[in-house]
């Protein structure tokens, strides 16, 4: 059984991510995690570089963001 991080913040969240999508990516593939579940908070501005990143490493990427107002939260991810 394989586990899919799901919460992976890109320097696109504003402040919750530092990571490089690259090296998340190389290091996911480093580790033979064959998935990356990018979420930045209420944006999508990384989904481009993060899909490319993940198909360069051989990761499936999985897009989606964390949508916040208010004390209220949604996890969405795009399907298809």
């Amino acid at each position: 059984m394989s586990i899919v991080q799901l919460g992976v913040r890109t320097p696109w969240s504003l402040g919750r991510g530092a990571s490089q999508i690259e090296t998340l990516c190389a290091a996911a593939q480093h580790r033979g995690i064959t998935a990356l579940g990018f979420a930045d908070r209420n944006s999508l501005a990384a989904a481009v570089p993060s899909w490319e990143a993940c198909t360069r490493a051989g990761v499936q990427p999985l897009l989606g963001a964390e949508l916040v107002g208010g004390r209220s939260r949604c996890w969405v991810f795009v399907r298809n």
